[in-house]
């Protein structure tokens, strides 16, 4: 028998307020095909019945290390269940997930080769709380299985892209880096991921291996101001002790900017002129493209220095107010079309869709949130084209697509079936299968959509379509239609004009 096989692997269940799940993620780790496992449970505060279904396991003879502690948050559970592990690696299970039965066996199978990794993780599903697919963590194209290139400048580019409950993390990796932060609510394990990827390598595995569930009690579904805060204090931190490539540099410090102009506008909107301001120079600071452009502003306000104390006071509030519209407005989408502007806004967009082939974003282009939002190569969004998507559900649009002038896509609609509910109180969505995943909207391959179209919730346009000016689409229009309308109907299907064309001309020759 392998030595691996007979190590054993710490599982850590962090929950609180958990008799909804706490079940389905504790018989999850029951049912593991790999029975080498010691399980151990922080109880943080949890004020329901919680306590009593964890003890009902122990009773039946099941072995848990439990531990009970006050409320004090996230971090600090995952730091006791870390001082209460006795093992060489410790795997994460938050209390309203599942594992897949192979998890444990698949991962311990990678350690087994790549034993001086210094995290393991897997792909997952993100489910509803019926347990119905809502989409996938990363698209299965993301990564490949094998050790992550450069995993540590990756967790910038891309974003946090391991999944805690795929994760099992090597000990010794997490001891040297002094555990978990205890002041982060919300990004313990993002700042643990960085610290080890920034000394260790990364292991991915591309198998579905464990089902992430969404709900509205969760934390990441009820982030407070708090959230903002403590991604400056971590990017901060990133910035000060790590050096990266020039690319992934700009990145992080794009990252910081974008967070502190957030804290400015809370500040701003709380009354706090001066610490609004003070959010605004530390953007300028870490955030030096933006420099040039920013501090014209503030040269224009050097005369008023020498006024009183409140004259210089309504200017700083006049200067916060400008440099907030400048950043929301003026750096998105006021440069001209000229070839100088045309390059800003794509290099603008570029960063913040985290892709280098875009062909167009227009003047008054606009994309409201880039969430659940994915965008293939060579995409054109034509002066004034507006894609609001505010729904998690997102949409997909492919390559080679062109949103012309004054178009407006939307993910999301208002539930107009409960008579009983104003439509201000519910957005709802429809939701097409595309690509392993859920989507509002789906544009594939080679459309082409006409100036003032709109395309609503619902829709799937079919690979090389075209959507004629002013059509309103929100259901599936086939591949290679000609559609027009409101709602759009298919007028013609292009293959077959093509072929008609093309017999037209042959006629016309022989005559």
């Amino acid at each position: 028998m392998e030595k691996i096989q007979t190590e054993i692997i710490d599982v850590a269940i962090c929950c609180y307020n958990s008799e909804k799940y706490i079940h389905e993620a504790i018989d999850s780790v029951i049912a593991q095909t790999y029975k080498y496992w010691n399980l151990i449970i922080i109880n943080d505060g949890s004020t329901d019945s919680t306590d009593k279904i964890i003890k009902s396991y122990i009773n039946s003879g099941l072995s848990i290390k439990y531990y009970k502690q006050e409320n004090k948050g996230f971090a600090s559970a995952r730091q006791k269940a870390l001082e209460l592990a006795e093992n060489d690696w410790i795997a994460l299970l938050d209390h309203d997930d599942i594992w897949n039965p192979n998890k444990l066996k698949i991962q311990t199978d990678i350690i087994r080769k790549n034993p001086k990794v210094g995290i393991v993780f897997s792909n997952s599903e993100q489910i509803g709380v019926g347990g119905e697919l809502v989409r996938l963590t990363l698209q299965p194209e993301t990564y490949n299985s094998g050790l992550m290139v450069d995993p540590f400048e990756e967790l910038f580019n891309y974003g946090c892209y391991i999944d805690s409950i795929t994760a099992i993390i090597n000990k010794n990796a997490l001891m040297e880096i002094g555990g978990f932060n205890l002041t982060l609510k919300y990004l313990a394990d993002y700042d643990v991921f960085i610290k080890i990827a920034s000394s260790y390598n990364i292991y991915y595995e591309n198998q579905l291996l464990a089902k992430w569930r969404i709900h509205s009690d969760q934390a990441s579904q009820t982030m407070s101001e708090s959230m903002i805060m403590e991604n400056i204090v971590l990017f901060t931190e990133v910035v000060r002790k790590y050096k990266f490539s020039r690319k992934t540099k700009i990145q992080v410090q794009y990252i910081l900017a974008n967070w502190l102009i957030k804290q400015a506008k809370l500040e701003y909107k709380r009354g706090n002129k001066l610490l609004s301001f003070n959010n605004l120079l530390l953007m300028i600071w870490y955030y030096p493209i933006n420099r040039g452009i920013i501090l014209n502003l503030f040269r224009s306000t050097i005369k008023i220095i020498s006024w009183p104390v409140r004259i210089i006071s309504k200017a700083i509030k006049i200067v916060t107010s400008e440099i907030i519209e400048l950043f929301d407005h003026f750096m998105i989408t006021g440069y001209p079309n000229s070839p100088l502007g045309t390059r800003i806004r794509r290099s603008y967009w570029s960063k913040r869709l985290k892709r280098n082939d875009l062909r167009l974003i227009g003047r008054g282009a606009n994309i409201i949130s880039e969430d659940s939002l994915k965008i293939g190569k060579n995409f054109a969004l034509n002066d004034n084209a507006i894609i609001v998507n505010i729904h998690s559900h997102g949409c997909y649009i492919g390559d080679n697509v062109s949103i012309s002038h004054g178009s407006y896509l939307q993910t999301s609609n208002h539930n107009i079936e409960d008579i009983n509910k104003s439509y201000l109180e519910e957005h709802t969505c429809k939701s097409v299968p595309y690509n392993n995943s859920l989507y509002s909207i789906v544009i594939e391959d080679d459309v082409w959509i006409g100036v003032y179209s709109i395309i609503l919730s619902g829709a799937h346009i079919g690979k090389g379509s075209v959507i004629s000016a002013g059509s309103v689409v929100s259901s599936y229009i086939p591949p290679y239609s000609i559609a027009v309308g409101n709602p759009a109907r298919v007028i013609a299907d292009r293959k077959k004009l093509a072929e008609f064309r093309k017999e037209k001309g042959r006629e016309e020759s022989d005559e």
